[in-house]
């Protein structure tokens, strides 16, 4: 590398070498930096107060099922008295207008720039699968608790990548047939 300057034009003296602290032996990582940050984010996530319908949107298998039950036995608790008709056209206003409000959240998250602002995007992106994952867990709950087993066909067509079906499905063919890109 480029030599240090001259002791005369030095602005503070070096101290000698046998003065400088030596460099601690080098130890090797344990965990790689991923784990590490997933550690960390499960932490931060764990010391926030987490909706029950988030819990059960991101677990899988028996943990999910013992969590929906939990959600079965408070929609009990409630003690809404609803007849089955009552309550499939309950939740498909509500579906309905869960669908208006991802429908104005996906315009907004189309009118944002291009460039910069992939932080917002990814945020919209999370709230419209929060919104659609949160009201199909809670009407599966609440159709458990009166005894009320399908689901409307409406809530089994809407997943969380719908607009990527779309994209798909409305792609035109290629003209001279092939499947080639």
């Amino acid at each position: 590398g480029p030599r240090p300057p001259p002791e005369r034009l030095r602005a503070t003296p070096l101290p000698p070498r046998a003065a400088q602290p030596a460099m601690p032996p080098k130890v090797k990582k344990r965990i790689s930096k991923s784990q590490r940050k997933k550690n960390q984010r499960a932490a931060a996530a764990a010391a926030k107060d987490v909706p029950m319908e988030l819990q059960v949107r991101k677990a899988r298998g028996q943990k999910r099922k013992a969590l929906v039950e939990m959600l079965v036995q408070q929609a009990k608790a409630a003690g809404k008295q609803e007849t089955p008709e009552q309550l499939r056209a309950r939740h498909a206003a509500e579906w309905k207008e869960m669908k208006a409000k991802v429908a104005a959240t996906k315009q907004a998250r189309k009118r944002l720039p291009k460039k910069g602002n992939k932080e917002a995007k990814v945020a919209l992106s999370g709230k419209i699968k929060e919104m659609i994952s949160e009201m199909t867990v809670r009407h599966e709950a609440e159709r458990k608790a009166a005894g009320v087993e399908e689901p409307p066909k409406a809530e089994e067509a809407m997943s969380e990548d719908e607009d990527f079906e779309l994209r798909i499905t409305r792609r035109a063919a290629p003209p001279n047939g092939s499947d080639r890109r």
